[in-house]
């Protein structure tokens, strides 16, 4: 896959390595190629094959010198933990190609996290990185500023166990009005639980606004099982007609929910059937978009 270790080790390493301050991942040769496909492609990057969203490829999908990525990713990681000094078994890398998928995303990059739960799905940023939470430091709410890392020594670390059973430890990073507030969780990856780096979703959701500003379009997305039909665009001349108002305030409209972290995850589209009626259309659940123009 990589003609020599220090290829393997720019495209994949994480030891030692800067974090990127806007996108909060380790800067690495990966992030950068995942970023790259969401921020000029309008591709949303996934593995572990989560339901088809429009304009995803997996990394199951990408060929690298007679293997796949996510191949690619698993036998790194183990090599990595191995000399972390993680007793790892003989195949590791097949048996436990999901866990280890996830476990190297939250090691190396803050994670958006679609989880359910008894009382519905939850959303929420994680990650297993102590490098990625001192990136985020400033944006953290004044009470958790006044508190030690420390506290999250056993999300910080791995074991055979979450590898095994695909239940992860993490540090919860909530966002809220004073600024970001952590806590202890876990994740269960077998539990149809969607882990993606949080920079990968917002270049997705930049692509899906910018081309909704220029076209007028039928959007199919799945809400509690169910598929949602909704016509809608985000043209700012529209919008303003739609909702009888300027062109300024329609903007202002679209841009508060773009900048609130609040509502990460999904994006404020008009019902261009219904006046004055917005929806949050969740994206990573969205199955296709048909320009109507």
């Amino acid at each position: 896959m990589f003609r020599t270790e220090q290829d393997k080790q720019a495209y994949l390493g994480y030891a030692d390595r800067s974090i990127h301050p806007q996108n909060l991942c380790v800067l690495n040769g990966i992030h950068h190629a995942i970023s790259s496909r969401g921020a000029y492609g309008g591709y949303l990057m996934t593995f572990n094959k989560p339901a088809p969203t429009f304009r995803s490829v997996d990394l199951s999908e990408i060929q690298i010198g007679g293997s796949t990525l996510d191949q690619g990713i698993a036998a790194f990681t183990v090599g990595s933990l191995r000399q972390e000094g993680l007793g790892l078994p003989m195949g590791a890398e097949k048996a436990a190609k999901e866990s280890l998928l996830h476990h190297y995303m939250l090691r190396t990059s803050l994670c958006y996290v679609e989880a359910r739960t008894r009382k519905g799905t939850e959303r929420f940023f994680a990650t297993k990185s102590a490098e990625v939470l001192s990136a985020l430091y400033p944006k953290l709410s004044p009470t958790d500023k006044k508190k030690s890392f420390d506290r999250f020594e056993v999300p910080f670390s791995i074991s055979y166990e979450e590898l095994k059973n695909g239940t992860f430890e993490v540090v919860k990073v909530i966002p809220d009005a004073d600024g970001f507030r952590l806590s202890r969780s876990s994740i269960h990856i077998h539990n149809k639980a969607i882990v993606i780096p949080m920079y990968a979703v917002a270049n997705y959701a930049d692509a899906i606004a910018n081309f909704l500003q220029q076209h007028r379009v039928k959007l199919v997305y799945i809400e509690n099982g169910a598929a949602q039909k909704l016509m809608t665009t985000l043209n700012r001349a529209t919008v303003a007609k739609w909702l009888n108002a300027s062109p300024w305030h329609a903007e202002t409209v679209m841009a508060a929910d773009w900048v609130n972290p609040m509502s990460f995850g999904s994006i404020l589209l008009p019902d261009l059937y219904r006046l004055h009626e917005f929806v949050h259309v969740p994206l990573l659940h969205i199955k296709s978009i048909t320009v109507c123009e």
